[in-house]
């Protein structure tokens, strides 16, 4: 596999990102409209992921950032996609709970 195109999906850890390391030709990935997608450096990070990779977004990956990027760096944005999972989750769970409430309907009034 050379591309893979992951747009939109609920891809939601590094981990997975390192799991497609076994996809030794893989040199094209997409990661728009990811939670990954949001996080500060997520390009540097993959870049360091999948060392193989050349292009990203439809970009090229940029060989000198991807040396420069540290491990802070890539600590540092695991615990942003953390935080991004967990607020997206808790939205998800209030819609839900939004969702099982009886809907409310008043009683007419009556002066009589």
């Amino acid at each position: 596999m050379q591309v893979l195109n992951l747009n939109g999906t609920d891809v939601k850890s590094f981990e997975a990102i390192e799991d497609l390391m076994i996809c030794c030709q893989l040199n094209t990935l997409s990661l728009r409209h990811t939670l990954l997608g949001k996080i500060p450096n997520y390009r540097e990070v993959i870049g360091v992921l999948l060392p193989n990779l050349v292009t990203l977004d439809d970009a090229p990956v940029d060989l000198d950032r991807r040396l420069l990027t540290t491990r802070a760096v890539v600590e540092e944005a695991r615990r942003l996609l953390q935080e991004l999972v967990f607020e997206t989750d808790e939205e998800r769970r209030f819609e839900d709970i939004l969702l099982e409430q009886p809907s409310f309907q008043a009683e007419p009034f009556n002066l009589g």
